[in-house]
């Protein structure tokens, strides 16, 4: 079917959601893959980092019908985040890029669901 669009949508103003049903890794499910993937894919024009974390949490929360639920960190929403190990860089410019291109499963420090500890290390 080619590849998807995905500067052209964004740029558009419609909205887009991440998720996943590939098994990547022996780690399992990534939405950083995902995150990755949108990024090597080489999209005219390359979606913004933030636009790529926001695709990868309310973007997918709106795609099921869930963001009144969850998909940001906001009163009367549940308390669903995780915690990851970041990245070293000197440059705030460079973070989220280096958030997304080097995070993988085995960084996720910490997993809470609807204010319940899932995952500790």
């Amino acid at each position: 079917h080619g590849s998807l669009p995905l500067g052209k949508l964004v740029d558009a103003g419609i909205p887009v959601g991440l998720g996943t049903d590939i098994w990547h890794t022996r780690l399992g499910f990534s939405l950083w893959e995902e995150m990755r993937l949108a990024l090597e894919l080489g999209s005219d024009p390359l979606p913004k980092p933030t636009e790529l974390l926001r695709m990868a949490t309310l973007g997918g929360a709106r795609a099921l019908g869930l963001d009144h639920l969850t998909g940001t960190l906001e009163t009367g929403k549940q308390a669903d985040y995780i915690v990851v190990h970041t990245p070293e860089t000197s440059d705030d410019d460079d973070f989220l890029i280096k958030l997304i291109t080097e995070t993988h499963p085995q960084h996720v420090k910490r997993v809470v669901v609807a204010g319940n500890a899932l995952k500790n290390s």
